[in-house]
């Protein structure tokens, strides 16, 4: 009894430890509303030293500004089309292989997943080159498709969704396959949906990579009508009359949509991160 009034009567290090929560979601969110804030300021009051913490004046003019001097509808449609098909090119290819690295029979598997370790290691950098060289003798410079073809499968998706499908039982496949059902039908019916946190988790982290992508389309997107909202808001940075505020005001709207997508999915997310302790 002694030993549980120990443990129960100390209150000070559940307090502790929500105070360094707390503190550490504060460090988080700060960057984030600082954004925002300086998007609903003013120029003046944005430049203004020392800063203020809170908008003296709230003002929309900044999303005014940007909205006249920006073609933002084009550059969200093109954000939204890019990601929206590399995300779900992504995982299913990526399924696909990772299913069959996990549950199927094929000589050699193991050191076809040591390969999609090893390319996990090499920085998407050093492909660069060789990728635009390709993407450019098959035409599609400028285009959707060259944009999304070298991120419809990833070797970081593949280990993901290997490390899910390990989690089920083989008895569960076996069982399937005994009254007929096929690999194809087992993965949609029977594995995808066992796994469905982690893949929710793989469709979260691929759209944030698509959607705040930079480099790679920098590279392929010659015109202003296929910029994506990064690309899209680098250039207008650099083209026109410095305006933070509107500068601000176009990186809020670039990271809504994975903010949004997030809040939406966090049950899930949180909940996948629990499944890799699963025996199978």
């Amino acid at each position: 009894m002694a030993t549980y009034r120990g443990k129960r009567g100390n209150p000070v290090r559940p307090v502790a430890t929500y105070l360094v929560l707390l503190l550490g979601a504060a460090i988080s969110v700060f960057p984030f509303y600082w954004l925002v804030a300086g998007s609903l300021k003013s120029p003046a009051e944005l430049l203004q030293r020392p800063p203020t913490m809170l908008p003296g004046d709230l003002t929309l003019d900044a999303y005014r500004y940007l909205w006249d001097t920006m073609n933002v509808p084009r550059a969200v449609m093109n954000s939204s089309i890019v990601s929206g098909l590399e995300v779900g090119l992504n995982i299913c290819f990526s399924a696909l292989v990772a299913y069959a690295l996990a549950k199927m029979r094929i000589p050699g598997k193991r050191y076809l997943l040591w390969l999609v370790l090893a390319l996990m290691m090499i920085p998407f950098q050093i492909m660069m080159i060789p990728l635009f060289l390709q993407i450019d003798r098959l035409g599609l410079l400028d285009s959707y498709a060259g944009i999304i073809l070298p991120g419809a499968i990833s070797s970081f998706t593949i280990f993901l969704l290997h490390q899910a499908f390990k989690t089920i039982p083989n008895d569960y496949i076996d069982a399937a396959l005994v009254d007929g059902a096929n690999h194809f039908g087992i993965l949609t019916r029977i594995a995808a949906p066992m796994i469905w946190p982690l893949i929710l988790t793989a469709v979260l982290i691929n759209f944030l990579w698509s959607w705040n992508g930079f480099l790679w389309p920098f590279l392929i997107i010659q015109g202003d009508d296929m910029a994506t909202l990064p690309v899209a808001l680098a250039r207008y940075q650099g083209f026109q009359a410095q305006r933070w505020d509107a500068v601000l005001a176009g990186a809020t709207i670039t990271s809504l949509p994975v903010v949004i997508l997030y809040l939406a999915i966090q049950r899930k997310f949180i909940e996948s991160l629990t499944m890799t302790g699963l025996k199978g």
